[in-house]
């Protein structure tokens, strides 16, 4: 792995705080574990989306449902591979 979960966390706030984007603890945590299980990348790329979700809801800080209803419409670059061999594969059957 190329960054602990510890950086991860701290790269993800800064990032935050450069955007002027709040997050609850909760939802920096979780960005936390999906930048260790996928990517750093993917987890600073759901910024933007999981505050525009909270401020649909009115808030101005994200919570940890805005970034896992993020994640739903946006998903890392494994993912995505996956999915696309997937289909291939059931094309070429």
């Amino acid at each position: 792995k190329l960054y602990t979960a510890k950086a991860i966390e701290r790269i993800v706030q800064e990032r935050a705080n450069a955007e002027k984007i709040q997050l609850e603890k909760d939802a920096l945590k979780f960005l936390t574990n999906i930048g260790t299980e996928t990517s750093l990348r993917h987890s600073i790329q759901l910024l933007a989306p999981a505050n525009e979700i909270a401020k649909q809801a009115k808030r101005k800080k994200i919570s940890e449902s805005d970034v896992k209803k993020a994640s739903k419409f946006f998903v890392d670059v494994k993912q995505s591979v996956s999915y696309l061999q997937d289909v291939e594969k059931n094309m070429l059957m």
